[in-house]
């Protein structure tokens, strides 16, 4: 039996106790839910203070409650508030009569309960004085539920004129527990099979909040139910799985770690024991004070990606298809074989000697024989060779890693295997892999973040170049799509609700020979006619560079169109003049 309940038991056989109690407790340990729990539905009335801005509005509150019945007279009176009598308003008198008539009755046979006294916009002497009013005046029983850390310096120093006894309400866990499993998930086995882990991690933690540890079992389930039954059954992934998420969770919702320092956390403890060795000033950072705090949770477990667990932490995101592809290619589930050596490196701290070295060499031999295209598989390899090289890993130094990466991407554009960027002027960073790929941030610390950054520009500026070397490839295309179909030119030009605008943000046009292009575009339908004029006008509404590149193309289109027109019948020549894009050929 808790010291709360004890001392509620104790209070309630008092007749006429002489004083209140004060139950006090940190934000969301369950203040409220265990007075109730040890009071009973029945042998108390429960008044909120939150918003009741006036003594009478709290007085009224606690007639309502303790005599519901006559409460609902009030109530009629304010729908009749108009109602006079021989000119008297019913509502003005009867209600100043009711309002002396509640201040004298109280149901004295139940403990009044008052609730979120650090969230009443009244005076502390205001409060106290009501209190007192149904303690001494009424013998009431009083007991008051309050935020000890938010309670006014006023408060604090007149509530021993009416509390009597002060008890600190501490978290009772497992029966909170419970009572939000029946109420999150009644028929559930999920919240049964972790209630372990979850509250083991809830008391490391140091979070007093029940609130927090709600939510932490609301996205438990949802974590869980996002996986397969052959994930499922596989208890020590699940264990590690969901310790982890309950850890960060807690973390994240007491405001001890940022977005930031949940992305970066595979480098902070690493960094923190190098800054050790080397006698550095040495700063003690968010993530690894968070670590510091779980005897059983690694707070650096790669079983779920970066990008994973931010997405849930901080978006709300539950994505089935990222988690479930997390935990498949986690050591839990995929072979060596069939993990990438970058992914297995990055991951060292939590190898074996033999694991780890396998794949640094494995790492090393891609390297040099460029095995790897993929852009962002690519800066992973980029950034822990930078890593190897400033721990002494590698014989290189920085500025020759950087060398030979940049060497690297222009062996692959040399040979034709550099992927191009996206089709795009206006986004150069290739904002998806900025940061890090598949999930995992690039390993990077700041005496090679410098070097890792030309490379980035050097590999987003290469293939840059190779998307816009390869446009005239799509020309025919193209052309074939002006002789067939205006509308969907127009399309992959522009950027319109549902269309594909493949061409949007590149200067395709400026690859196509002018002649070609008119000889194509009449050679199409009529109606076709205005939607590629609407097609290229559109493109030069606003400055920007693809205008830049495209207008002097333009231009030329409008003087092969004229010429066009010189030598045509003239009706068709007509047709011709009012189609021609309208463009300023002074620019």
């Amino acid at each position: 039996m808790s010291q709360l309940k004890q001392y509620l038991d104790y209070y309630q056989t008092r007749d006429k106790p002489g004083y209140a109690v004060l139950v006090t407790g940190a934000w969301g340990v369950g203040k409220t839910f265990q007075v109730k729990r040890a009071l009973g539905k029945d042998k108390a009335v429960y008044v909120s203070l939150f918003g009741l801005a006036t003594a009478t509005e709290v007085y009224e509150a606690v007639f309502a409650a303790m005599f519901p019945e006559i409460g609902k007279a009030k109530g009629a009176l304010e729908a009749n508030r108009d109602t006079t009598i021989g000119g008297l308003p019913i509502f003005g008198v009867a209600s100043q009569i009711f309002g002396m008539f509640i201040r004298e009755q109280a149901d004295v046979s139940r403990t009044l309960v008052f609730d979120d006294l650090e969230r009443s916009p009244l005076k502390a002497a205001d409060l106290l004085g009501i209190i007192n009013r149904y303690v001494e005046h009424h013998s009431c029983r009083v007991v008051v539920v309050a935020h000890e850390g938010r309670l006014t310096k006023s408060l604090l120093q007149q509530r021993e004129k009416v509390f009597g006894q002060v008890i600190r309400a501490f978290a009772e866990t497992d029966a909170a527990y419970d009572a939000f499993a029946r109420e999150l998930a009644p028929n559930s086995k999920i919240l049964k099979d972790y209630k372990s882990i979850l509250i083991e991690t809830f008391h490391e933690s140091e979070v007093e909040s029940l609130r927090i540890l709600r939510h932490v079992m609301e996205d438990t389930l949802r974590l869980v139910s996002s996986l397969t039954p052959e994930q499922i059954s596989n208890d020590r992934a699940m264990n590690e799985l969901v310790s982890l998420l309950a850890a960060l969770n807690m973390e994240k919702r007491a405001e001890r770690l940022s977005r930031q320092d949940v992305q970066e956390r595979p480098m902070a403890e690493f960094n923190l024991d190098m800054a050790r060795r080397g006698n550095a000033k040495i700063e003690i950072t968010p993530f690894v004070r968070a670590k510091n705090r779980y005897s059983k949770v690694d707070l650096t477990s790669s079983t779920i990606s970066d990008s994973t667990i931010t997405e849930i932490l901080f978006d709300g995101v539950f994505s089935t298809t990222a988690i479930q592809s997390d935990l498949q290619r986690s050591a839990h589930f995929a072979t060596r074989a069939e993990l990438a050596p970058w992914r297995l490196f990055i991951d060292w701290q939590s190898q074996d000697d033999v694991v780890a070295m396998d794949a640094m060499n494995r790492l090393n031999d891609q390297f040099k024989k460029r095995e790897v295209t993929k852009p962002g598989e690519m800066l992973h390899i980029f950034a822990l060779q930078l890593m190897m090289a400033h721990y002494g890993l590698s014989n290189k130094t920085i500025d020759e890693v950087q060398r030979e990466c940049i060497l690297y991407v222009d062996d692959l554009k040399n040979t034709g295997r550099l992927e191009p960027s996206e089709r795009s002027l206006n986004s150069r960073d290739e904002f998806s892999i900025r940061s890090g790929f598949e999930g995992h941030a690039y390993w990077l610390e700041d005496p090679f973040r410098p070097q890792f950054e030309t490379i980035f520009a050097h590999l987003s500026n290469s293939r840059h170049a190779v998307m816009l070397n390869a446009l005239p490839k799509g020309v025919p295309e193209l052309l074939e799509i002006v002789r067939r179909d205006g509308q969907e030119f127009y399309d992959l030009l522009n950027h319109t609700n549902g269309g594909k605008a493949t061409y949007a943000n590149v200067p395709i046009l400026a690859s196509i020979d002018p002649l070609e292009f008119v000889t194509a575009w009449m050679e199409s339908h009529p109606s076709n006619w205005y939607w590629v004029q609407q097609a290229i006008e559109e493109r030069l509404k606003h400055p920007s560079k693809i205008k830049e590149l495209e207008a002097p193309w333009v231009a030329s289109i409008a003087t092969v169109l004229e010429e066009l027109a010189d030598r045509s019948p003239p009706l068709r020549a007509m047709r011709i003049m009012r189609r021609i894009p309208q463009v300023d050929r002074t620019d």
